[in-house]
């Protein structure tokens, strides 16, 4: 199955279907072309990946608070109802910007047993304009984390990933830093795009010198 995850303030019922890709690129085609379950979720007013939209009832570091939206169960819990209705192989995400954060969180925390997904793996990603996060280490519902570990008892599994990211982005800089996107969020900061790439080749055993 494959999840697409929208951008902030691009709910999937702005795109009729089409998702993100357009032409005869878009997601609907893969879909119906390659035989695999789509699954099209949207958010209310953005996806809380970090504990830190407007309106949020918690800090970004209240990591037991129930009063907001938990997005990650959210994705864990559609993918566990299509699992027992019969859905099995691998998980993938695709999402952009907001939608990247999200896709990013659900990779650092692929099989993590003790979080939220509960042991939900992630086989691969694409993150069109969003890059993992530098720091913190944890953020938002369930005190999830930004990064991949090889350490226990987390011990991330590998995760294939593609990105897609303009140098001119605005509003998720390519080389890393603060963003408009956090401004509850005072920690929260992006690694550079190539830094991002390299930590997750790194933590997928990539040969880095080709």
């Amino acid at each position: 199955m494959a999840f697409f995850l929208h951008g902030k303030g691009f709910p999937n019922t702005k795109h009729q279907g089409k998702m993100f890709l357009s032409g005869p690129h878009e997601a609907s085609r893969w879909v119906h072309s390659y035989h695999f379950i789509g699954v099209y979720p949207t958010s209310d007013f953005g996806w809380n990946t970090d504990g830190d939209l407007d309106g949020d009832k918690c800090t970004y570091k209240q990591y037991n608070c129930t009063a907001d939206n938990n997005d990650v169960q959210f994705i864990w819990d559609i993918a566990a109802w299509l699992t027992s209705k019969g859905s099995a192989g691998r998980v993938y995400a695709y999402g952009a910007t907001d939608g990247a954060a999200l896709a990013q969180k659900l990779a650092a925390n692929s099989g993590n047993n003790g979080g939220l997904i509960n042991g939900l793996i992630i086989s691969g990603i694409w993150a069109s304009g969003g890059q993992l996060l530098s720091a913190p280490e944890q953020s938002g519902p369930g005190g999830l984390y930004n990064q991949p570990s090889t350490v226990q008892p987390r011990n991330t599994p590998p995760v294939a990933q593609a990105t897609s990211h303009g140098d001119e982005d605005q509003v998720v800089p390519y080389e890393g830093g603060k963003s408009q996107l956090h401004k509850n969020c005072p920690e929260c900061t992006f690694m550079s795009e190539e830094r991002s790439a390299a930590v997750w080749a790194k933590h997928n055993g990539c040969d880095m010198s080709t």
